[in-house]
């Protein structure tokens, strides 16, 4: 069974629309459509880097921080 959770990385920044960028995955946006936040709602969601780097300006290494925390959480709920 795939591992299920949520991942949330969110500023401060208030959210003016929130958009899914692709399956299980959401992009929260402010009032400029910045992006401000993401949300992972599934750990199996495939992560489209270049589309979010494209369409959403998520920089690179920010989506490599989201793999490394999404892979310690799958890791960590499959209990190895």
């Amino acid at each position: 069974m795939p591992p299920v959770g949520r991942i949330v990385v969110k500023s401060a920044a208030p959210v003016a629309e929130t958009v899914e960028a692709a399956p299980g995955i959401l992009i929260d946006l402010d009032e400029r459509g910045v992006t401000v936040g993401i949300e992972l709602l599934d750990l199996s969601a495939e992560i489209p880097s270049a589309e979010l780097e494209h369409r959403y300006r998520i920089r690179p290494e920010h989506l490599q921080q989201l793999r490394t925390v999404r892979s310690d959480a799958t890791t960590l709920s499959m209990g190895t």
